[in-house]
């Protein structure tokens, strides 16, 4: 099985003061599946880790998931964006946000 790893999870590997930061360790050593990560929570990672003091940090990690043969990157595409944003259409219940 693969487990999709989503921007909130690798704000809390990398910030040690984020709240969910000790849990995202922890899951982070059990797991034993292959991840799948998207170009888009890579660029949200980004975004997120965007002032001077965590861009060295962000572009590190970034690079580090790219090399990794045990993390699947799909890449961004106009198609993924579509289905992306139909989801959203889909679900007005949620309070999604890219801050």
């Amino acid at each position: 099985m693969k487990r999709f790893v989503d921007t909130g999870f690798l704000i809390a590997i990398v910030l040690r003061d984020d709240a969910s930061h000790q849990r995202a360790l922890a899951w982070n050593e059990a797991l034993d599946d292959k991840c799948v990560v998207s170009d888009f929570v890579l660029l949200e990672f980004a975004d997120a880790l965007c002032s001077p003091a965590l861009r060295t940090t962000a572009e590190e990690m970034i690079g580090q998931i790219q090399q990794d043969p045990e993390i699947e990157v799909v890449p961004a595409s106009r198609e993924w964006m579509e289905r992306g944003l139909e989801l959203y259409s889909e679900r007005p219940d949620k309070a999604w946000s890219l801050e």
